[in-house]
């Protein structure tokens, strides 16, 4: 539960805000890549 209500809220926060310019990966990485810069 607590991980969904997380994600809902990386989700909007990703949204809200403008893509950081260092969130450029191959597809492949994107989903390491976000979960990485979005803890940053």
């Amino acid at each position: 539960m607590h991980l969904d209500i997380h994600k809902k809220s990386m989700y909007q926060l990703q949204q809200e805000a403008p893509r950081p310019k260092r969130i450029i990966c191959p597809r492949e990485v994107s989903s390491t890549c976000f979960s990485f810069c979005s803890i940053e």
